[in-house]
């Protein structure tokens, strides 16, 4: 097995390591999927929720009940094998299990027209193993036949914060719905009479829809009709944009008058600037803080222990160079550090498309990552290359944990102390040029730049700081880059040449 091949297995499976991948996974895990599930607005139907839609159709001395489970984005629920269906009619249950989606029928002999009511009993398990069960009941209008539209509200495929509707038809004989238009209104105002009819100004979405049983619509919205208001959708059924009780074409038996369908609260569109606050505000901390530990305590394991202790001169005696041991241990531990920033970043992204159904894009994960292995492989190297200067373990590991308090816990109270101590204020452009200057002047800066790059402000807490152009303080991509690599190439060049030249 070659040296790097060897080094790479001999770290990877190192308990140490193990561990502390795991911690750094499972608390960015944890972050994300807290942030996540807390940016879903109350009016948001929630990720793990399924609904039953449920209509029926008389046809002569027999009831017709259809149904279909959707989850919460209006989508034929997938994923819910072993989840339960009963329907209770005129005292006649019938129990029904559904191992793959799709439509759950059953029928029943009307013994009385005088029985209206219909009940529905629906189970199933999330993913993380609990059971959910809920049951509903509709009431027969045997006037009618038919339980037309049944409409409930469902969550924006692309963006889990913007809401639209679900709208399921059964007709006559279980025809599907004839041609219609819903029609979406904007109230800033609350408390509006059920009975309003409202007129054209008021509509901002208008969406035409035939010959379904099941469909979705989702509204556009703008920066007007999503925030603070009450939007409405009704169903144009004659002159005025309003549906009677009972219409015989459109029945809404038990709706409000005037109204299909009402969610209210505050629209919350979710943009990658809110995405990337969510990472900022909990995942890059714990990162920064547990990095800093895996990448010190595993270079004086992996190597400053046994370069101090003598051990790494018996390990040279056999056929390898200086140069390819302390360049594939570096390797090995470099792997195990980029190991853990992925995984957190995979963690990251799984949750907020899980419960806002959106991605961080490319380019964000990409500088997460780089800033954050930066991050790793500069403590990294400082130990290697105070392994070749200090004499003893003890004098290693008191090097290495040195780095760690002063870079990684008290490096931004240091810059506060210079800031108080020479009476500079923040906000002002000296505080801003001595806060970036110590982030160029620490590992552990290049995470906090990389925030700087893309929120744009400094200080604060998640973009609330000042506001800046950062390239005007010099914080770019090229910047930023060459700094990491300094990070990594100055200490571990000085290690290497020590390596090869001075033991």
């Amino acid at each position: 097995m070659k040296p790097i091949a060897y080094e790479i297995k001999r770290t990877l499976t190192s308990k140490f390591v193990i561990i502390l991948i795991v911690v750094i996974v499972g608390l960015a895990s944890l972050i994300a999927y807290e942030s996540a599930k807390s940016e879903v607005p109350t009016n948001s139907a929630s990720q793990d929720s399924i609904q039953m839609n449920v209509g029926y159709y008389v046809n002569g001395s027999t009831l017709h009940v259809v149904g279909l489970p959707v989850n919460n984005l209006g989508q034929p629920s997938v994923g819910i094998g072993g989840a339960s269906v009963s329907y209770q009619y005129s005292g006649v249950t019938k129990n029904m299990t559904l191992n793959s989606p799709g439509y759950v029928n059953a029928t029943f002999p009307i013994s009385s027209f005088s029985q209206h009511t219909l009940n529905v009993s629906f189970s199933y398990k999330l993913f993380r193993g609990f059971t959910i069960s809920y049951a509903i009941s509709d009431n027969i209008n045997f006037t009618a036949g038919y339980s037309g539209l049944n409409v409930s509200e469902v969550s924006d495929p692309s963006n889990g914060t913007i809401n639209g509707m679900n709208i399921f038809f059964v007709g006559p004989n279980g025809t599907s719905a004839p041609s219609m238009s819903i029609y979406f209104y904007n109230e800033t105002v609350s408390g509006k009479s059920t009975g309003t009819i409202h007129n054209e100004t008021q509509i901002f979405y208008t969406a035409n829809v035939s010959g379904f049983h099941d469909t979705n619509v989702f509204p556009t919205f703008n920066s007007t009709t999503y925030k603070y208001t009450t939007v409405r959708a009704s169903i144009n059924s004659s002159v005025a944009f309003a549906i009677p009780f009972n219409s015989p074409v459109y029945p809404s038996y038990g709706k409000e008058f005037g109204v299909l369908y009402n969610f209210s609260s505050n629209y919350h569109h979710i943009t990658q600037s809110n995405l990337q606050s969510l990472i900022f505000s909990g995942v890059t901390s714990i990162i920064t803080f547990l990095l800093a530990i895996l990448a010190v305590f595993e270079g004086y394991l992996t190597y400053g222990k046994d370069r101090t202790s003598g051990v790494l001169e018996s390990v040279i005696k056999r056929p390898v160079s200086r140069g390819t041991l302390i360049g594939s241990r570096f390797t090995a531990n470099a792997v195990s550090i980029a190991l853990a920033v992925v995984l957190s970043m995979l963690s990251a992204n799984f949750f907020i498309h899980y419960y806002l159904h959106l991605y961080l894009t490319t380019s964000f994960d990409l500088y997460f990552i780089w800033s954050f292995v930066v991050e790793g492989l500069a403590f990294l190297a400082l130990v290697y290359m105070f392994a070749h200067i200090v004499k003893s373990q003890g004098a290693l590991l008191g090097s290495a944990i040195g780095l760690f308090v002063v870079f990684g816990l008290f490096w931004t109270t240091i810059s506060t102390v210079v800031d108080v101590a020479f009476h500079i204020t923040s906000g002002t452009s000296a505080y801003i040029t001595n806060t970036i200057a110590f982030d160029y002047a620490s590992p552990t800066g290049i995470t906090s730049l990389f925030q700087i790059l893309f929120e744009k402000s400094v200080g604060g807490i998640f973009g609330s700081g000042t506001p800046i152009h950062p390239s005007a303080y010099g914080v770019t991509p090229a910047f930023i880059v060459l700094a990491g690599l300094l990070w990594i190439a100055v200490p571990f060049g000085i290690a290497l040449w020590l390596s090869t030249h001075r033991d």
